[in-house]
């Protein structure tokens, strides 16, 4: 990923509004003074095991047509990752991966922040199938363990190492027909680790790095507890996850296919960040949908979620220090295969599903030269403070006021010439019922559920299992289409963050940020990035420019008087 950022026009130290239209900011292609952060995963799963399978006889023509297999095997597998931060293309070109350091010599010639990542891992998968002909459908459980190392050059002087355990166990059922199958899937995953900071610089760090590397873990635990200054304890965790998944399958395995999965994951974690003295605890509720496609070695990858949190930040003495929830919503494209038909098309999908035509479309290289791995990633944070205010609103102003308003921006739209976002293009052939107005039913209908989701997680406000859930189905929701998209933005009223990023091995690094204000449907926006998901809301934006809605009326406010 190229590093150098890209700068953005002189315009943006200005305000504008509807009658002046700013140019959208142009993505620079070859320019890599910068340098680069370069990427590498494998990822390797082998098994074999014995499966019996046997024909049934029956009365019907489809004699020795039934059939049922039932099996066991055996897996090992390893993963590795690694990322290293290089000056120019020679250099990127001549990398090679880098096993986990032995010897802490090793890292002198590492740059600051570059890692590596090893995973070993074994287990058993269990299952059985049945099927008439090409038609089957199969159960499989996986019971699965590994044991991560990763290590972080973190500055000239430490680095970080970090062990995990982790426990996987998995049951998914599939119906499938030739090169289709569709099904549901079932995980539960628990996982344990901790991480230790060492000065590498010194002799006797380096000998405990060595001993931590080799799997003596009790000795640098010891010298923790001893208090030796060139090895800190830096972390600890424990993290567990429940989640359930639909999925579906379409193509020929590993050379061409499409995988696509749907569904909600509930995550407790629990840490002690030993670096700054405090404990966490923290529940998630997220929603997620991803789509993979592969095509002879090229990869492609749509993603959107939802993070629902509440979280408790306490002193090692169990004081509690805070506690809050946020909502974050993620939605990222990203290929090694780019062009810019493709990277126009992610944007225009994006686009789409916010309604934010006037803020997220760029101006991108205009030939036909091949942009290589690019990543195109938005989010929108949701604070304490903004969740508190949608919870409320959703009680004072009901189902009806919000419902309402959320048709009222769907009819907006479509009083607009030519579908401007390409929502529709037929018509429903089944009963006559126009797209438009199935799209504007659809939003007075989700309208009303995500006030039902709202209400939900207020009364669940101190229950944080409950709570994650009931805002995870709320992120579901505005995730249908822009319109509950934009009554969400509207109910949680100003300064909601939105970072959007555009990056790529050939491309410069395009990043902004936007915010809502106190008028609805009005942006301002801004280089750089907002704060992270536990911000608590407020603060000016006095150094950004104002974006306005060409039509009003399409992002028309929903609180009325």
């Amino acid at each position: 990923m190229n590093l150098t950022p890209n700068d953005l026009p002189r315009f943006m130290e200005e305000v504008f509004d509807t009658s002046f239209l700013a140019p959208k900011d142009e993505i620079v292609f070859g320019d890599y003074r910068s340098g680069f952060q370069v990427s590498k995963h494998h990822d390797l799963t082998v098994g074999i095991g014995a499966a019996v399978r046997w024909f049934y006889e029956n009365p019907t023509n489809l004699s020795h047509e039934v059939w049922a297999a039932v099996g066991i095997i055996p897996i090992k597998g390893s993963t590795y990752q690694s990322v290293s931060y290089i000056k120019n293309l020679q250099e990127m070109d001549k990398l090679e991966n880098r096993a986990i350091p032995m010897d802490p010599k090793t890292f002198t010639g590492w740059s600051s922040g570059d890692s590596v990542s090893f995973t070993s891992k074994g287990g058993i998968i269990f299952f059985g199938s049945a099927g008439i002909g090409p038609v089957g459908a199969s159960v499989a459980k996986i019971s699965q363990g590994s044991y991560e190392t990763y290590v972080q050059k973190m500055d000239e002087k430490f680095v970080l190492v970090r062990l995990t355990k982790l426990k996987l166990e998995s049951l998914s059922a599939q119906v499938g027909v030739s090169v289709v199958s569709i099904g549901a899937s079932k995980f539960d995953q628990v996982a344990d680790g901790m991480s230790y900071k060492i000065d590498v610089t010194s002799e006797m760090g380096k000998m405990a790095y060595s001993d931590l590397i080799r799997g003596n873990v009790a000795a640098i635990e010891k010298l923790v507890y001893d208090g030796a200054d060139y090895v800190k304890k830096y972390d600890s965790f424990n993290s567990t996850q429940i989640g359930r998944f639909k999925n579906s399958f379409f193509g020929l395995p590993i050379v061409l296919n499409t995988q696509t999965q749907e569904g909600k994951i509930y995550e407790v974690d629990q840490g002690n960040l030993y670096y700054e003295g405090t404990k966490t605890n923290a529940h998630y509720g997220v929603y997620l949908k991803d789509r993979k496609t592969k095509v002879f070695g090229k990869h492609f990858e749509r993603t959107q979620s939802f993070y629902g949190a509440s979280y408790n930040i306490l002193s090692m003495k169990g004081e509690l220090k805070s506690k809050g929830h946020f909502g974050q919503f993620v939605w990222s494209a990203e290929t090694d295969a780019s062009t810019r038909r493709r990277a126009r098309n992610a944007i225009e999908d994006l686009v789409q599903l916010t309604g934010l035509r006037d803020a997220l479309p760029v101006v991108l290289p205009t030939d036909e030269r091949k942009l290589g791995y690019t990543d195109i990633d938005f989010s929108v944070t949701f604070s304490e403070a903004q969740t508190q205010r949608m919870v409320d609103l959703a009680g004072s102003l009901g189902f009806t006021k919000i419902s309402k308003g959320a048709a009222a921006k769907a009819r907006a739209y479509f009083n607009r010439t030519n579908d401007p976002d390409g929502l529709c293009t037929t018509a429903n052939p089944q009963d006559g019922t126009s797209c438009s107005e199935t799209v504007i039913s659809a939003a007075e209908q989700g309208g009303r559920e995500l006030v039902e989701k709202l209400t939900q997680m207020k009364k669940s406000w101190a229950d944080d299992k409950a709570f994650v859930k009931a805002y995870a189905d709320f992120g579901k929701i505005i995730s249908r289409n822009q319109f509950l998209f934009q009554t969400a933005l509207d109910l949680a009223g100003s300064d909601v963050g939105m970072n959007y990023a555009i990056r790529g091995r050939n491309i410069s690094n395009y990043q902004v940020n936007f915010a809502t204000t106190d008028k609805p449907g009005v942006l301002l926006k801004r280089k750089g990035e907002f704060p992270g998901p536990m911000s608590t809301g407020g603060g000016h934006h006095t150094d950004g420019v104002i974006i306005l809605p060409r039509d009003p009326a399409v992002i028309a406010p929903i609180i009325v008087k």
